[in-house]
Protein backbone atom coordinates (compact mmCIF):
# COMPACT_ATOMS: atom_id res chain seq x y z
CA UNK A 1 0.00 0.00 0.00
CA UNK A 2 2.84 2.33 0.81
CA UNK A 3 4.47 1.45 -2.55
CA UNK A 4 1.16 1.95 -4.29
CA UNK A 5 0.75 5.23 -2.51
CA UNK A 6 4.29 6.17 -3.51
CA UNK A 7 3.60 5.08 -7.10
CA UNK A 8 0.38 7.04 -7.06
CA UNK A 9 2.23 10.01 -5.66
CA UNK A 10 4.93 9.60 -8.31
CA UNK A 11 2.31 9.24 -10.99
CA UNK A 12 0.55 12.29 -9.60
CA UNK A 13 3.78 14.18 -9.51
CA UNK A 14 4.54 12.95 -13.02
CA UNK A 15 1.12 14.02 -14.14
CA UNK A 16 1.58 17.34 -12.45
CA UNK A 17 4.99 17.64 -14.03
CA UNK A 18 3.59 16.73 -17.41
CA UNK A 19 0.74 19.07 -16.88
CA UNK A 20 3.12 21.74 -15.75
CA UNK A 21 5.36 20.96 -18.71
CA UNK A 22 2.42 21.04 -21.02
CA UNK A 23 1.18 24.15 -19.37
CA UNK A 24 4.67 25.66 -19.63
CA UNK A 25 4.88 24.82 -23.31
CA UNK A 26 1.49 26.38 -23.90
CA UNK A 27 2.49 29.38 -21.93
CA UNK A 28 5.72 29.60 -23.88
CA UNK A 29 3.81 29.28 -27.09
CA UNK A 30 1.49 31.99 -25.99
CA UNK A 31 4.46 34.07 -24.91
CA UNK A 32 6.16 33.36 -28.20
CA UNK A 33 3.03 34.32 -30.06
CA UNK A 34 2.80 37.45 -27.98
CA UNK A 35 6.44 38.23 -28.65
CA UNK A 36 6.04 37.50 -32.33
CA UNK A 37 2.92 39.66 -32.42
CA UNK A 38 4.71 42.31 -30.46
CA UNK A 39 7.64 42.11 -32.85
CA UNK A 40 5.29 42.38 -35.77
CA UNK A 41 3.54 45.23 -34.04
CA UNK A 42 6.87 46.87 -33.29
CA UNK A 43 7.94 46.38 -36.87
CA UNK A 44 4.63 47.72 -38.05
CA UNK A 45 4.88 50.52 -35.54
CA UNK A 46 8.41 51.27 -36.66
CA UNK A 47 7.26 51.26 -40.27
CA UNK A 48 4.32 53.44 -39.41
CA UNK A 49 6.58 55.71 -37.36
CA UNK A 50 8.92 55.98 -40.33
CA UNK A 51 5.96 56.75 -42.51
CA UNK A 52 4.76 59.33 -40.00
CA UNK A 53 8.24 60.84 -39.84
CA UNK A 54 8.38 60.92 -43.60
CA UNK A 55 4.93 62.51 -43.71
CA UNK A 56 6.02 64.99 -41.05
CA UNK A 57 9.13 65.79 -43.07
CA UNK A 58 7.03 66.16 -46.20
CA UNK A 59 4.58 68.28 -44.22
CA UNK A 60 7.44 70.37 -42.89
CA UNK A 61 8.89 70.72 -46.39
CA UNK A 62 5.45 71.57 -47.72
CA UNK A 63 5.01 74.17 -44.98
CA UNK A 64 8.46 75.58 -45.73
CA UNK A 65 7.63 75.65 -49.43
CA UNK A 66 4.31 77.29 -48.57
CA UNK A 67 6.15 79.87 -46.46
CA UNK A 68 8.64 80.43 -49.27
CA UNK A 69 5.79 80.67 -51.77
CA UNK A 70 3.98 83.09 -49.46
CA UNK A 71 7.14 85.16 -49.07
CA UNK A 72 7.71 85.10 -52.83
CA UNK A 73 4.06 86.01 -53.33
CA UNK A 74 4.47 88.92 -50.92
CA UNK A 75 7.64 89.99 -52.73
CA UNK A 76 5.85 89.69 -56.07
CA UNK A 77 2.93 91.65 -54.63
CA UNK A 78 5.35 94.32 -53.40
CA UNK A 79 7.07 94.37 -56.79
CA UNK A 80 3.68 94.55 -58.48
CA UNK A 81 2.67 97.47 -56.28
CA UNK A 82 6.01 99.16 -56.99
CA UNK A 83 5.62 98.53 -60.72
CA UNK A 84 2.05 99.76 -60.59
CA UNK A 85 3.18 102.91 -58.77
CA UNK A 86 6.03 103.31 -61.25
CA UNK A 87 3.59 102.87 -64.12
CA UNK A 88 1.30 105.48 -62.56
CA UNK A 89 4.28 107.84 -62.18
CA UNK A 90 5.28 107.15 -65.77
CA UNK A 91 1.75 107.93 -66.90
CA UNK A 92 1.85 111.19 -64.93
CA UNK A 93 5.26 111.99 -66.42
CA UNK A 94 3.96 111.11 -69.88
CA UNK A 95 1.00 113.44 -69.39
CA UNK A 96 3.31 116.15 -68.04
CA UNK A 97 5.70 115.67 -70.97
CA UNK A 98 2.80 115.76 -73.42
CA UNK A 99 1.57 118.98 -71.81
CA UNK A 100 5.08 120.47 -71.94
CA UNK A 101 5.43 119.38 -75.57
CA UNK A 102 2.15 121.12 -76.40
CA UNK A 103 3.31 124.25 -74.55
CA UNK A 104 6.68 124.12 -76.33
CA UNK A 105 4.90 123.69 -79.66
CA UNK A 106 2.76 126.72 -78.88
CA UNK A 107 5.90 128.66 -77.91
CA UNK A 108 7.59 127.51 -81.13
CA UNK A 109 4.57 128.64 -83.15
CA UNK A 110 4.58 131.96 -81.29
CA UNK A 111 8.33 132.37 -81.87
CA UNK A 112 7.90 131.54 -85.56
CA UNK A 113 5.10 134.09 -85.72
CA UNK A 114 7.28 136.66 -83.94
CA UNK A 115 10.16 135.78 -86.25
CA UNK A 116 7.90 136.32 -89.26
CA UNK A 117 6.73 139.62 -87.77
CA UNK A 118 10.34 140.57 -87.01
CA UNK A 119 11.35 139.80 -90.58
CA UNK A 120 8.40 141.84 -91.82
CA UNK A 121 9.34 144.68 -89.46
CA UNK A 122 12.96 144.45 -90.58
CA UNK A 123 11.78 144.57 -94.18
CA UNK A 124 9.56 147.55 -93.36
CA UNK A 125 12.45 149.11 -91.45
CA UNK A 126 14.79 148.61 -94.38
CA UNK A 127 12.14 150.01 -96.71
CA UNK A 128 11.64 153.00 -94.40
CA UNK A 129 15.40 153.44 -94.15
CA UNK A 130 15.67 153.39 -97.93
CA UNK A 131 12.82 155.89 -98.16
CA UNK A 132 14.48 158.12 -95.57
CA UNK A 133 17.77 157.85 -97.42
CA UNK A 134 16.00 158.67 -100.66
CA UNK A 135 14.27 161.61 -98.93
CA UNK A 136 17.61 162.73 -97.52
CA UNK A 137 19.19 162.53 -100.97
CA UNK A 138 16.24 164.39 -102.44
CA UNK A 139 16.50 167.02 -99.70
CA UNK A 140 20.21 167.35 -100.27
CA UNK A 141 19.64 167.66 -104.00
CA UNK A 142 16.89 170.22 -103.39
CA UNK A 143 19.17 172.05 -100.95
CA UNK A 144 21.97 172.14 -103.51
CA UNK A 145 19.56 173.25 -106.23
CA UNK A 146 18.09 175.96 -103.99
CA UNK A 147 21.55 177.04 -102.95
CA UNK A 148 22.64 177.33 -106.58
CA UNK A 149 19.40 179.09 -107.47
CA UNK A 150 19.80 181.49 -104.55
CA UNK A 151 23.38 182.19 -105.55
CA UNK A 152 22.24 182.91 -109.11
CA UNK A 153 19.40 185.10 -107.87
CA UNK A 154 21.72 186.88 -105.44
CA UNK A 155 24.01 187.65 -108.33
CA UNK A 156 21.02 188.80 -110.39
CA UNK A 157 19.78 190.93 -107.47
CA UNK A 158 23.23 192.47 -107.01
CA UNK A 159 23.35 193.22 -110.74
CA UNK A 160 19.81 194.60 -110.60
CA UNK A 161 20.68 196.72 -107.57
CA UNK A 162 23.58 198.18 -109.48
CA UNK A 163 21.24 198.93 -112.38
CA UNK A 164 18.68 200.34 -109.95
CA UNK A 165 21.27 202.62 -108.38
CA UNK A 166 22.18 203.80 -111.86
CA UNK A 167 18.47 204.29 -112.67
CA UNK A 168 17.90 206.31 -109.48
CA UNK A 169 20.79 208.49 -110.39
CA UNK A 170 19.26 208.94 -113.80
CA UNK A 171 15.84 209.63 -112.23
CA UNK A 172 17.19 212.70 -110.48
CA UNK A 173 17.76 214.15 -113.89
CA UNK A 174 14.11 213.72 -114.88
CA UNK A 175 11.72 216.66 -114.94
CA UNK A 176 9.83 217.44 -111.71
CA UNK A 177 6.46 216.56 -113.20
CA UNK A 178 7.70 213.06 -114.01
CA UNK A 179 8.94 212.49 -110.48
CA UNK A 180 5.67 213.76 -108.89
CA UNK A 181 3.29 211.94 -111.24
CA UNK A 182 2.47 208.26 -110.61
CA UNK A 183 2.79 206.87 -114.12
CA UNK A 184 2.87 209.46 -116.94
CA UNK A 185 2.68 208.15 -120.47
CA UNK A 186 5.90 209.94 -121.34
CA UNK A 187 7.51 208.20 -118.40
CA UNK A 188 6.44 204.79 -119.73
CA UNK A 189 7.65 205.65 -123.17
CA UNK A 190 11.17 206.47 -122.12
CA UNK A 191 13.76 203.73 -122.08
CA UNK A 192 15.02 204.84 -118.72
CA UNK A 193 11.56 204.65 -117.11
CA UNK A 194 11.00 201.16 -118.53
CA UNK A 195 14.34 200.05 -117.13
CA UNK A 196 13.52 201.57 -113.74
CA UNK A 197 10.10 199.89 -113.49
CA UNK A 198 11.44 196.54 -114.69
CA UNK A 199 14.32 196.74 -112.25
CA UNK A 200 11.98 197.50 -109.34
CA UNK A 201 9.67 194.64 -110.29
CA UNK A 202 12.63 192.33 -110.79
CA UNK A 203 14.07 193.21 -107.39
CA UNK A 204 10.74 192.68 -105.64
CA UNK A 205 10.25 189.39 -107.49
CA UNK A 206 13.74 188.20 -106.61
CA UNK A 207 13.32 189.15 -102.96
CA UNK A 208 9.95 187.40 -102.83
CA UNK A 209 11.32 184.27 -104.55
CA UNK A 210 14.31 184.27 -102.21
CA UNK A 211 12.04 184.50 -99.18
CA UNK A 212 9.76 181.78 -100.58
CA UNK A 213 12.75 179.56 -101.35
CA UNK A 214 14.11 179.96 -97.83
CA UNK A 215 10.65 179.30 -96.39
CA UNK A 216 10.19 176.22 -98.60
CA UNK A 217 13.61 174.91 -97.69
CA UNK A 218 12.98 175.46 -93.97
CA UNK A 219 9.55 173.80 -94.26
CA UNK A 220 11.03 170.83 -96.11
CA UNK A 221 13.77 170.53 -93.52
CA UNK A 222 11.22 170.63 -90.68
CA UNK A 223 9.14 167.96 -92.43
CA UNK A 224 12.21 165.74 -92.73
CA UNK A 225 13.00 166.26 -89.03
CA UNK A 226 9.38 165.41 -88.13
CA UNK A 227 9.62 162.34 -90.34
CA UNK A 228 12.85 161.27 -88.63
CA UNK A 229 11.36 161.85 -85.18
CA UNK A 230 8.25 159.83 -86.04
CA UNK A 231 10.38 157.11 -87.56
CA UNK A 232 12.60 157.04 -84.48
CA UNK A 233 9.72 157.02 -81.96
CA UNK A 234 7.86 154.27 -83.88
CA UNK A 235 10.77 151.84 -83.75
CA UNK A 236 12.12 152.94 -80.35
CA UNK A 237 10.38 150.04 -78.56
CA UNK A 238 11.90 147.37 -80.80
CA UNK A 239 15.02 145.30 -80.23
CA UNK A 240 18.35 146.72 -79.09
CA UNK A 241 19.96 146.23 -82.47
CA UNK A 242 17.13 148.10 -84.14
CA UNK A 243 17.41 150.78 -81.46
CA UNK A 244 21.13 151.17 -82.10
CA UNK A 245 20.57 151.12 -85.85
CA UNK A 246 17.80 153.73 -85.73
CA UNK A 247 19.61 155.86 -83.15
CA UNK A 248 22.78 155.88 -85.20
CA UNK A 249 20.96 156.71 -88.43
CA UNK A 250 18.76 159.30 -86.75
CA UNK A 251 21.61 161.21 -85.16
CA UNK A 252 23.74 160.74 -88.27
CA UNK A 253 21.08 162.23 -90.54
CA UNK A 254 20.12 164.82 -87.93
CA UNK A 255 23.76 165.83 -87.66
CA UNK A 256 23.97 166.12 -91.43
Amino acid sequence: EEEEEEEEEEEAESRDANENENNGDGHLNERFDELRQKKENDSRMHELQGRVDQLNREKKNALQEAKNATRELQQMSTKYNSLNELYSNLQDQHYTCATKIEQLQLQIDELEKQQTQTKQEQSNLQHAHDNMKHAHDSLKHAHDSLKQELEIKDQQIKSSEKKLVWALKEKKKWPNEWRESEMPSTFLETNCSRKTVSLCLCKNSFLMQKSQSKSSFALLKMKLIDYRLAFFSFFLKKKKKIKKFITFNFFFFFYQ
